[in-house]
């Protein structure tokens, strides 16, 4: 019992004399390497960019008064008096084979008779999405308008003055520091490019927290269309 005690404490000094032994021979190297090796770990710590997360999210949806089966639009369209036959056939065409569903939200401008598309009409439907996204998103998240150091605003065709970042700082009374960047005229893809834009300043350390407002205002496409 006593030789077994007695190997389990020496067998350990044993195993390690041989490395000390090593080491010793060898400190300039090994040195060098462990030096090494913690500036490169320190090099990555460094250069590690942070993760970042999307914290919630809101979508605005109007009020169900505003919806808009595809047989009130053509009605509606016909009433104008504008467009020929072909071209109601077409209207039916795009609106059949498109994205526009039986369920679709129209804005009130396109419920005027005559419709009244014009830039007054198109601000207005502008505010009540950004601004019931956003109140939404608040609520859910308990984040302060004060914590918000980005507003990040895209829409494809709608680039009002004020632009729509300004709308939503003055309407929030954001702080005078703020960093704003509006996005515009790139289609669809702005919405992908202001998230990759998000994602690059919080990375980079600018606030904790961005507004990313990404909207279609139908207005708009309805004129074009």
């Amino acid at each position: 019992m006593a030789q077994e005690i007695m190997f389990q404490l020496i067998s350990p000094l044993y195993f390690a004399h041989p490395l000390l032994a090593f080491v010793s021979a060898h400190l300039p190297s090994v040195l060098l390497c462990s030096l090494l090796v913690i500036f490169i770990a320190a090099m990555h710590h460094k250069n590690r960019r942070p993760r970042v997360f999307m914290v919630d999210f809101a979508c605005y949806k109007p009020d169900d008064a505003l919806k808009c089966p595809h047989s009130i639009f053509l009605e509606r369209s016909a009433l104008l008096g504008v467009f020929s036959e072909q071209s109601m056939k077409f209207q039916k065409t795009i609106l059949d084979k498109s994205a526009i569903g039986e369920k679709t939200y129209f804005p009130p401008a396109l419920w005027m008779l005559p419709p009244n598309p014009c830039m007054a009409e198109g601000r207005k439907e502008m505010e009540t999405v950004m601004f019931g996204a956003i109140d939404e998103v608040l609520k859910k998240t308990g984040v302060k308008p004060s914590d918000i150091g980005i507003v990040i605003a895209n829409c494809s065709v709608f680039s009002p003055t004020p632009s729509l970042v300004g709308m939503i700082v003055n309407h929030y009374k954001l702080r005078n520091n703020i960093l704003s960047y509006s996005l515009g005229g790139m289609g669809c893809s702005a919405g992908v490019i202001s998230l990759d834009l998000a994602k690059k300043l919080l990375q980079v350390g600018f606030c904790s927290f961005i507004y990313q407002v990404n909207i279609s205002i139908l207005l708009s496409l309805i004129i074009w269309f």
